[in-house]
C-alpha cells in the first residue's frame, strides 16, 4: 500500500512556525487586544442605545409592549453582535495567516468589519437582504456549533471532544480563507482535510510538551509567548495539510 504523503514534517512545521512568529509577538498582542477592544465597545454601544430606546419606549406604551420590544430589540441587536463577532473572527485568524505567510497586515482593515453597517443607506436594506445577512452569521454560527460540539463530546466521554477537536483544528483558516461557506460544510472539510493528519498534529504538539512545561514555570508568565506562538503553528500546519490536500479540495 502507497504511504500517504503528510507534506512537511513536524520538525519542519515548527521551524516554520519559529520563522514566521519571530519578531511578532507585540505586534500579535496589539492586533488581538485592539480587536478584542473593538468588539467590546460594539456591545456597550448596543447596550446603551437598546436602554435609551427602551426608556423612551417604557414613556409611552404599557409594560407589555415594552417587553415585546425589548424581546424584538435583542434579537436584533444579537444577531449584529454575532456577525461583528464572527468578522473579528475571520480578521484575527486573517492576521496570523497572513503574517505567516510574510504579510504585513494593518490594523487599519479592523474597520472593514463595519463595511456592511456603515451607512443609513445599507442599514435600510438589511430587511431585503435576508440571504446576505444569513452569510454574515455563518462564522459565528460556525463557532458556535463548533464549540458546543466539542463541549458536548468532552463532557460525554472526553475522547469524543478531543477527536473532535483534532477533526475541526483547520476550521478556524477555513473560515478565514472563505467566511461565506456555510458551518456544516466548513466542518466536513476541516474533517476530510485531517483525514490521516490528526495523529501527525497530536505527535505535533507532544514535541512541544516540554517547552508548554517550561513555559509554565515562571509563574505561567512564558504562556503570554506560547499562545500566540501556537497560533503560527496553527497557521503553518493548516497550509502544509492545504497543499498536501490541494487535489481534493
Amino acid at each position: 500500500m502507497e504511504a500517504q504523503n503528510l507534506g512537511k514534517s513536524n520538525i519542519e512545521i515548527i521551524a516554520d512556525a519559529k520563522r514566521s512568529f519571530k519578531g511578532q509577538l507585540g505586534a500579535f498582542i496589539l492586533a488581538m487586544l485592539i480587536s478584542m477592544l473593538a468588539l467590546g465597545v460594539v456591545i456597550m454601544a448596543f447596550a446603551v442605545v437598546e436602554m435609551i430606546i427602551l426608556s423612551v419606549l417604557a414613556l409611552v406604551f404599557s409594560g407589555f409592549l415594552v417587553g415585546i420590544f425589548m424581546l424584538l430589540l435583542g434579537t436584533i441587536f444579537l444577531a449584529f453582535i454575532l456577525v461583528i463577532q464572527g468578522k473579528l473572527w475571520v480578521w484575527q485568524t486573517n492576521y496570523v495567516l497572513e503574517t505567516s505567510k510574510g504579510n504585513r497586515p494593518s490594523l487599519s482593515s479592523l474597520k472593514d468589519i463595519f463595511t456592511d453597517f456603515d451607512s443609513i443607506e445599507k442599514l435600510k436594506a438589511l430587511p431585503q437582504r435576508k440571504e446576505e445577512l444569513l452569510k454574515l452569521l455563518f462564522p459565528a454560527l460556525t463557532m458556535i456549533i463548533m464549540g458546543v460540539g466539542i463541549a458536548l463530546g468532552f463532557v460525554l466521554l472526553i475522547l469524543p471532544g478531543i477527536l473532535l477537536s483534532y477533526m475541526w483544528s483547520q476550521v478556524a483558516f477555513l473560515v478565514a480563507e472563505n467566511p461565506e461557506r456555510s458551518p456544516l460544510n466548513q466542518l466536513k472539510l476541516s474533517a476530510q482535510m485531517m483525514d490521516g493528519h490528526k495523529m501527525k498534529l497530536f505527535w505535533c504538539y507532544f514535541r512541544l510538551m516540554p517547552l508548554f512545561f517550561l513555559c509554565l514555570l515562571p509563574i505561567g508568565l512564558g504562556m503570554i509567548w506560547l499562545g500566540p506562538f501556537m497560533s503560527f503553528l496553527g497557521a503553518e500546519f493548516f497550509k502544509n495539510v492545504k497543499e498536501v490536500n490541494s487535489p481534493k479540495i
